[in-house]
């Protein structure tokens, strides 16, 4: 394996060097520790040396003092002098007198008695020099240099590469140690790992310190990831509330970048719909180290409020300190505007359903109130002071009636068969209709400005339940305004693409319905309930039934729109989105001012009802009207009844109790007469039980209470129908 280049930083030069070092160190230290030795050995020897020398000669010079033979002790002096390092020879007597001297005094001596009989006579003292020592121990050491010379590089050279290979497995080590912690890549087999020595616990230990790190890093990054797409909003701020972190989430709904927000407080979202208390209660939980939960009214940057789920928990180290705050927050806007509009929406299904309930009975003794009168006043001559109770009576009746048509409309299905109409059209018949006149009659100060501006203005639907829609629009305007003002009544038209679809609305063009006036507009509490039932800041029973809005609001439901409402201190604009029809089909306009002769021919009629008191108004207004008229209670006696003869029309209730209904009761008499013409006859809606026996055959729908017009008419165009 190839090594990294080698520099003064790297472990293996350093290595070598200090190994170098240490070794030249340790071979100086050894050869100065020998050269002293074998000078001091060196000393010794030849001082024992000189030493034996001087005795023998010492021997020798005690006969030749004592004969005073000068020739001999230069003879045994000479014999001194020859011995290497010996520089000088005195010879002194008991007196330390010299007596021979031969050579140079200065340097290392030694002296030896001469003795007689045991009685010092003189003493021999040799002078030696230690140059020679010197010079020995000197060559010793510089051959010890020399072999130092060249065995420290070859331990240094021997020392490279035996670390080399000893050092290689911590070098592969060093370059593999960088990819540690990589998430992203493969598992790394760590050189070395197999050894036994210490580079193998190393590799070992760092191999699962790695996989520690590979495990933290994937978790790390996991959470990382899953805060960062979560499509609720992260905010961690620290113990001071200092924004330090907020994911994408956070920018996308608050409409604050991250740069923005960073650095800053939280409180720059409060919309001030908040007291204070709530915002203590909140910190009192958190200073607790409790989770916070609960539902936040913020300001988004471009000042629209928002609603958002919030759960705020604080982050506590292992002594109890409390040093950041994790907020997780999902903006429940919409969920909130859904939540109120399903229980609206259920509200209105369960007074829908209280109202089909009772209408059916209401509408039966309201029969009796609507067309007594009429038939009371057939037989009272013009001048009777009868005339204007009975009439008030009959008025009070269609009023009372209106109130139970109101509270079929919020039963949903309400809505007679529909046709395509000119919403423009209608518009203009309103406003020039008797209501309208009497409106602007009421309200001569409040200006109206038409701007019928549509140009695709027909949509299906009942007319009638529209026409009411807009009278009750206009109606409430006026009295909003109250003394003098302006209300302007337009339409258009709008293709909606998916980008700007309004409240949920499919795709497609729409005529919009626009109702606006400069009144003082509507409190924003109050607008939350407008379309509820019965809730109305007018008089009830002078201005209002609490129903008119419902109404509307239940109409364009049926229709398949939707009204959006803007109210301020200006004004309120109310507008009615309705899906355009396909193929612009024009009703026929009808001609109410036309006379028709409502008179029969003595026609034979059926009337099937379980009240007896409708069966006697059916037969008092069609027998009046010149028709044969049968009157049975049950289903189960009409068909017993076509059994025997034949009818020309049969007039049938829908809501018989017990047995049969007017579905099965129609269904079993088309089966043994088909074609037998009927008029379906109910104080309950358009249901589907009614439906199916218009499609079996039967010619008109004929809602309680009746007028004798409504029923002499009916009468008259289901006997001319084919």
């Amino acid at each position: 394996m190839a090594g990294p280049m080698v520099s003064k930083q790297s472990l293996r030069f350093q290595f070598s060097l200090w190994t170098f070092l240490a070794t030249g160190l340790l071979i100086g230290l050894v050869i100065f520790a020998y050269a002293a030795l074998s000078y001091q050995l060196f000393i010794s020897d030849y001082e024992q040396e000189i030493e034996n020398r001087m005795e023998i000669v010492a021997s020798s010079l005690e006969t030749m003092l004592k004969k005073t033979d000068y020739m001999g002790m230069v003879n045994q002096a000479n014999s001194i002098m020859v011995t290497q390092g010996v520089v000088g020879v005195r010879i002194l007597d008991v007196n330390r007198n010299p007596l021979f001297q031969k050579g140079s005094t200065q340097g290392f001596f030694l002296q030896q008695p001469i003795t007689h009989k045991r009685q010092q006579i003189g003493v021999i003292q040799v002078t030696f020099s230690n140059g020679p020592i010197k010079k020995k121990v000197k060559s010793l050491s510089l051959l010890g240099l020399l072999i130092a010379c060249i065995g420290v590089p070859f331990a240094a050279l021997l020392i490279w590469f035996i670390s080399g290979r000893q050092l290689q497995d911590i070098l592969a080590l060093a370059r593999e140690i960088h990819q540690l912690g990589d998430i992203d890549g493969e598992n790394i087999d760590l050189t070395g790992m197999a050894r036994q020595d210490e580079i193998g616990h190393l590799a070992r230990s760092l191999a699962e310190r790695n996989d520690a790190i590979r495990e933290s890093k994937k978790q790390d990054q996991l959470l990382y990831h899953a805060i960062d797409q979560s499509h609720d909003s992260v905010v961690i701020t620290d113990a001071d509330s200092t924004i330090e972190y907020v994911n994408p989430a956070f920018s996308r709904i608050t409409g604050y970048a991250r740069s923005e927000a960073i650095g800053r407080n939280p409180r720059i979202l409060q919309s001030g719909k908040h007291p204070r208390k709530f915002y203590e209660v909140m910190w009192e939980t958190l200073t607790r180290g409790e989770t916070w939960k609960g539902l936040i009214i913020n300001r988004r940057k471009n000042g629209e409020e928002y609603q958002e789920e919030a759960t705020i928990t604080p982050v506590i180290d292992r002594f109890g300190n409390t040093h950041h705050f994790v907020a997780m927050k999902r903006d429940v806007t919409q969920e909130v505007v859904l939540e109120r509009k399903l229980a609206r929406a259920e509200k209105m299904q369960a007074i829908g359903l209280m109202a089909s309930g009772v209408a059916h009975d209401l509408n039966n003794i309201l029969s009796g109130i609507v067309s007594y009168p009429e038939l009371i006043l057939l037989q009272l001559p013009e001048d009777s002071n009868l005339r204007g109770q009975v009439l008030a009576i009959h008025e009070s009746g269609k009023r009372a009636a209106t109130v139970v048509a109101d509270l079929l409309t919020v039963a949903r299905g309400a809505a007679a068969e529909w046709e395509v109409h000119d919403l423009n059209r209608m518009v203009r018949e309103y406003l020039d209709s008797p209501e309208g006149v009497k409106l602007k009659a009421l309200y001569p100060h409040i200006s109206r400005q038409e701007n019928l501006d549509a140009t695709d203005p027909f949509i299906s639907c009942s007319q009638t339940h529209i026409k009411k829609c807009l009278m009750n629009l206009v109606t409430n305007a006026a009295e909003a305004i109250g003394d003098q003002g302006m209300i302007r009544i337009e339409t258009s038209n709008r293709y909606l693409v998916p980008e700007e679809r309004e409240q949920g609305l499919p795709e497609g063009e729409y005529v919009v319905l626009t109702v606006a006036d400069n009144g003082p507009g509507i409190s924003e509490t109050d607008l939350e309930h407008i379309f509820e039932p019965f809730y109305t800041r007018k008089m009830m029973g002078r201005s209002g039934t609490g129903l008119g809005l419902t109404v509307v609001w239940n109409t364009v439901q049926d229709h398949g729109g939707r009204i959006q409402v803007e109210s301020s201190g200006g004004g309120t604009v109310f507008q009615l989105y309705l899906p355009v029809v396909a193929g612009k089909n024009r009703s026929a306009a009808q001609d109410d001012d036309a006379t028709v002769n409502l008179n029969g021919n003595q026609e034979h009629l059926l009337v099937v009802d379980d009240e007896p008191q409708l069966r006697d108004i059916a037969a008092q207004i069609l027998e009046g009207l010149n028709y044969r008229v049968d009157l049975v209670e049950s289903g189960e006696q009409a068909v017993a009844f076509i059994k025997k003869q034949p009818v020309d029309l049969v007039l049938i209730d829908m809501l018989m109790e017990p047995g049969m209904n007017g579905r099965q009761t129609y269904e079993e008499i088309v089966r043994r007469r088909p074609g037998q013409k009927a008029i379906i006859v109910s104080g309950f809606s358009e249901s589907y039980d009614a439906k199916v026996a218009l499609n079996l055959g039967a010619k008109e729908f004929l809602k309680k209470p009746y007028s004798m017009e409504q029923l002499g008419m009916a009468v008259k165009e289901s006997l001319a129908g084919g």
